[in-house]
């Protein structure tokens, strides 16, 4: 799927969403931001960035968010929110680390291949990724 498929899927999947407005208002950004990210890391499925990132802040929508998708700058920066590149470039490490979607996303979540207490966070972010055409 293009980006902007799976951007319109997620508004269609969750219309009710309270990041929608921002969602509308953000387009433009966050097609680019999936582009820029995929260009960074082709290895990285859109689906499974844009699944993580639904997850982690709704695309950065999310109120307390400052805009990050779900990993930091770097790491010297621990609290600095990074950029959706910066998302899949964890995604990208830890898909070359563990070799399976499930396990990147455990250890993008949790720091380790194996799901454990992020079982339930794994499997909706796997799901996802899957509808949105993504995951490997």
């Amino acid at each position: 799927m293009t980006p902007a498929a799976i951007l319109a899927a997620l508004l269609s999947l969750y219309p009710r969403s309270p990041a929608a407005q921002c969602l509308h208002a953000r387009r433009g950004a966050i097609l680019d931001a999936l582009d820029a990210a995929h260009r960074a890391h082709p290895e990285v499925p859109t689906a499974l960035l844009a699944a993580v990132g639904w997850h982690e802040s709704h695309l950065g929508c999310a109120r307390a968010s400052g805009g990050c998708w779900g990993s930091p700058r770097d790491r010297d920066h621990r609290h600095t929110a990074g950029t959706p590149t910066d998302a899949a470039r964890d995604l990208a490490h830890a898909l070359r680390a563990c070799g399976t979607t499930a396990g990147a996303i455990a250890r993008f979540r949790g720091g380790s291949c194996r799901p454990g207490p992020h079982i339930a966070y794994v499997a909706r972010v796997a799901a996802l990724a899957a509808r949105l055409g993504g995951g490997r």
